[in-house]
């Protein structure tokens, strides 16, 4: 008699915010080093587990300089509320 068993893949999605004036490479290579220090060596749930591929996007991402946008965004809140 044969044990039935799955096999395949599962997807996992992890979404970080940050912050970082780091390019999207260098922000890219630090988060694979990141995830993958975090899992080496550490018991997976199930014996036959291996991570088969991490892909990281960042297409999201937005460059500016953000105190000044949150310092706009604080005057503009602030006149709407004057002016109601």
């Amino acid at each position: 008699m044969s044990v039935e068993s799955g096999r395949g893949w599962v997807q996992v999605a992890l979404t970080f915010e940050l912050e970082s004036v780091d390019n999207i490479q260098e922000i890219e290579k630090n988060l694979m080093r990141y995830i993958y220090k975090c899992l080496d060596g550490q018991p997976f749930p199930y014996e036959q587990m291996k991570i088969e591929h991490v892909e990281i996007e960042g297409s999201d991402i937005d460059y500016r300089d953000w105190d000044y946008e949150d310092r706009i965004n604080y005057i503009e809140d602030t006149h709407e509320r004057v002016r109601k």
